[in-house]
Protein backbone atom coordinates (compact mmCIF):
# COMPACT_ATOMS: atom_id res chain seq x y z
CA UNK A 1 0.00 0.00 0.00
CA UNK A 2 2.77 2.43 0.98
CA UNK A 3 4.77 1.60 -2.15
CA UNK A 4 1.75 2.29 -4.35
CA UNK A 5 1.21 5.63 -2.61
CA UNK A 6 4.88 6.63 -3.04
CA UNK A 7 4.82 5.59 -6.72
CA UNK A 8 1.70 7.65 -7.42
CA UNK A 9 3.26 10.66 -5.65
CA UNK A 10 6.44 10.40 -7.75
CA UNK A 11 4.48 10.10 -10.99
CA UNK A 12 2.25 13.03 -10.10
CA UNK A 13 5.19 15.27 -9.23
CA UNK A 14 7.02 14.42 -12.46
CA UNK A 15 3.82 15.10 -14.47
CA UNK A 16 3.43 18.44 -12.65
CA UNK A 17 7.03 19.35 -13.49
CA UNK A 18 6.47 18.53 -17.18
CA UNK A 19 3.27 20.67 -17.29
CA UNK A 20 4.99 23.55 -15.51
CA UNK A 21 7.92 23.48 -17.95
CA UNK A 22 5.57 23.58 -20.94
CA UNK A 23 3.57 26.51 -19.49
CA UNK A 24 6.80 28.31 -18.65
CA UNK A 25 8.02 27.95 -22.25
CA UNK A 26 4.72 29.37 -23.56
CA UNK A 27 5.07 32.46 -21.37
CA UNK A 28 8.69 32.88 -22.35
CA UNK A 29 7.80 33.15 -26.05
CA UNK A 30 5.36 36.06 -25.62
CA UNK A 31 6.74 39.25 -27.26
CA UNK A 32 5.38 41.93 -24.90
CA UNK A 33 6.81 42.41 -21.39
CA UNK A 34 3.37 43.04 -19.87
CA UNK A 35 1.85 39.93 -21.52
CA UNK A 36 4.82 37.82 -20.41
CA UNK A 37 4.52 39.11 -16.84
CA UNK A 38 0.80 38.43 -16.74
CA UNK A 39 1.40 34.89 -18.07
CA UNK A 40 4.05 34.22 -15.40
CA UNK A 41 1.72 35.53 -12.68
CA UNK A 42 -0.97 33.04 -13.72
CA UNK A 43 1.35 30.03 -13.48
CA UNK A 44 0.91 27.82 -10.42
CA UNK A 45 3.75 28.22 -7.92
CA UNK A 46 6.19 25.29 -7.91
CA UNK A 47 7.16 23.68 -4.62
CA UNK A 48 10.45 25.04 -3.32
CA UNK A 49 12.96 22.44 -2.20
CA UNK A 50 15.97 22.88 0.03
CA UNK A 51 19.26 23.41 -1.79
CA UNK A 52 21.29 20.31 -2.30
CA UNK A 53 24.62 19.70 -0.63
CA UNK A 54 27.62 21.34 -2.29
CA UNK A 55 29.23 19.18 -4.94
CA UNK A 56 32.75 19.86 -3.69
CA UNK A 57 33.56 18.20 -0.38
CA UNK A 58 34.33 20.47 2.54
CA UNK A 59 37.81 19.72 3.86
CA UNK A 60 37.93 18.52 7.44
CA UNK A 61 40.51 20.12 9.70
CA UNK A 62 43.51 17.99 10.50
CA UNK A 63 44.22 17.71 14.21
CA UNK A 64 47.77 16.89 15.18
CA UNK A 65 48.23 14.08 17.66
CA UNK A 66 49.24 15.19 21.14
CA UNK A 67 52.52 13.55 22.17
CA UNK A 68 52.23 11.47 25.33
CA UNK A 69 55.45 12.79 26.91
CA UNK A 70 55.04 16.53 27.44
CA UNK A 71 57.56 18.81 29.12
CA UNK A 72 57.18 18.33 32.91
CA UNK A 73 58.25 21.95 33.42
CA UNK A 74 54.84 23.07 32.08
CA UNK A 75 52.88 20.82 34.47
CA UNK A 76 50.35 22.87 36.43
CA UNK A 77 50.49 25.98 34.25
CA UNK A 78 47.51 27.17 32.25
CA UNK A 79 47.89 25.70 28.77
CA UNK A 80 45.73 25.22 25.71
CA UNK A 81 43.74 22.08 25.00
CA UNK A 82 46.36 21.02 22.45
CA UNK A 83 49.05 20.75 25.17
CA UNK A 84 47.53 18.59 27.89
CA UNK A 85 50.76 17.13 29.31
CA UNK A 86 51.18 14.21 31.75
CA UNK A 87 48.38 13.14 34.11
CA UNK A 88 50.63 13.28 37.19
CA UNK A 89 54.10 14.28 38.24
CA UNK A 90 56.34 12.89 40.99
CA UNK A 91 58.43 15.58 42.71
CA UNK A 92 60.57 16.02 45.82
CA UNK A 93 60.00 18.95 48.19
CA UNK A 94 63.13 21.14 48.44
CA UNK A 95 61.68 23.71 50.85
CA UNK A 96 58.31 24.63 52.32
CA UNK A 97 56.73 27.39 54.38
CA UNK A 98 53.38 27.85 56.13
CA UNK A 99 51.45 31.09 55.68
CA UNK A 100 49.18 32.83 58.23
CA UNK A 101 46.29 30.55 57.24
CA UNK A 102 48.27 27.31 57.82
CA UNK A 103 48.56 26.67 54.08
CA UNK A 104 51.75 25.34 52.53
CA UNK A 105 53.90 27.04 49.94
CA UNK A 106 56.04 24.26 48.45
CA UNK A 107 59.24 24.67 46.45
CA UNK A 108 59.96 21.50 44.52
CA UNK A 109 63.29 20.02 43.43
CA UNK A 110 62.70 21.09 39.79
CA UNK A 111 62.08 24.74 40.81
CA UNK A 112 58.28 24.72 40.58
CA UNK A 113 56.39 26.53 43.35
CA UNK A 114 53.01 25.16 44.47
CA UNK A 115 50.56 26.74 46.93
CA UNK A 116 47.91 24.90 48.95
CA UNK A 117 44.47 26.31 48.11
CA UNK A 118 42.13 24.61 50.55
CA UNK A 119 42.15 24.03 54.28
CA UNK A 120 43.42 20.63 55.26
CA UNK A 121 46.12 19.24 57.47
CA UNK A 122 48.96 17.19 56.06
CA UNK A 123 52.38 16.55 57.57
CA UNK A 124 55.00 17.54 54.99
CA UNK A 125 58.71 18.23 55.28
CA UNK A 126 61.63 18.94 52.97
CA UNK A 127 62.78 15.79 51.20
CA UNK A 128 59.30 14.19 51.02
CA UNK A 129 58.41 12.68 47.65
CA UNK A 130 54.99 13.89 46.47
CA UNK A 131 52.72 13.09 43.57
CA UNK A 132 50.84 15.98 41.97
CA UNK A 133 47.93 14.77 39.86
CA UNK A 134 45.31 16.46 37.73
CA UNK A 135 41.78 16.82 39.05
CA UNK A 136 38.56 17.95 37.43
CA UNK A 137 38.16 21.40 35.85
CA UNK A 138 41.85 22.29 35.92
CA UNK A 139 42.49 21.52 39.57
CA UNK A 140 45.57 19.75 40.95
CA UNK A 141 46.03 17.55 44.02
CA UNK A 142 49.20 16.90 46.01
CA UNK A 143 49.59 13.53 47.70
CA UNK A 144 52.52 12.41 49.81
CA UNK A 145 53.89 9.18 48.34
CA UNK A 146 52.59 6.25 50.40
CA UNK A 147 49.67 8.25 51.86
CA UNK A 148 46.01 8.39 50.86
CA UNK A 149 45.53 12.01 52.02
CA UNK A 150 45.36 14.67 49.27
CA UNK A 151 45.31 18.45 49.35
CA UNK A 152 44.35 20.79 46.53
CA UNK A 153 47.23 22.89 45.20
CA UNK A 154 47.84 25.51 42.53
CA UNK A 155 51.06 26.22 40.70
CA UNK A 156 52.52 29.65 41.45
CA UNK A 157 55.57 29.79 39.18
Amino acid sequence: MLRALMLSFCLASSAYAADFTADFQKCRQLPSDSQRLQCYDQLPMPMVTAPSAPSTPVPTPVVAAVPANQDPAKFGQKISVDEQGPAQLELTISALTLDAYNKYKLIMSNGQVWKQTEAGAMQLKAGDVCIISKGALGSFYLQKKGSAKKIRVKRQE
